[in-house]
């Protein structure tokens, strides 16, 4: 696991909580 995606978990941890369905790539900024 790169920084960048460790930080895209952090970041939008509560985004991913919300949007389990879609998860860490698409709230990861593109």
């Amino acid at each position: 696991m790169s920084d960048i995606e460790k930080d895209a978990k952090g970041q939008y941890a509560k985004s991913i909580a919300d949007r389990k369905s879609t998860g860490v790539h698409s709230a990861k900024p593109q």
